[in-house]
């Protein structure tokens, strides 16, 4: 799973470009396979050379010892990247709860295809199977 993570962080630092995205995601297995006490430094290297400006502030908080807000940065640049994608071309000027559902839903939708995409097909499946899941149990309450 961590490595479809760093595959979805790099692809979008490097904007399509699978040779950049290749580099990016080789650094980060390269620093997941270190000694554990090189971790940190390997991923915050990887993230200055390869993710730069759009996750500076990630890798300022990870380099500083925040590891769990650094993990939160990082999931969140890849959500607002979904957001900024879903309501790139909507001319909405009011957020209401049918907003956030098609925000939602399209941010959904896009996440699947990447993930279809480049994700094995018995991950791909699981990480569906997941969704689907928290959709019903949602839908519950």
């Amino acid at each position: 799973m961590w490595k479809l993570l760093n595959k979805a962080h790099c692809d979008l630092a490097s904007d399509g470009d699978a040779t950049k995205t290749t580099s990016c995601t080789d650094c980060f297995t390269t620093a997941f396979k270190s000694s554990e006490d090189q971790i940190i430094s390997g991923i915050v290297s990887c993230s200055k050379t390869h993710l730069q400006d759009l996750y500076s502030m990630c890798a300022t908080l990870l380099e500083a010892g925040e590891t769990e807000n650094a993990q939160q940065c990082y999931t969140s640049v890849l959500v607002r990247n979904l957001v900024n994608g879903c309501t790139k071309n909507s001319s909405v000027t009011v957020v209401d709860t049918e907003t956030l559902d098609n925000v939602m839903e399209c941010g959904e939708k896009a996440a699947m295809t990447w993930v279809y995409k480049n994700a094995k097909t018995g991950l791909a499946n699981k990480i569906a199977a997941l969704i689907n899941h928290e959709d019903s149990e949602d839908t519950d309450e």
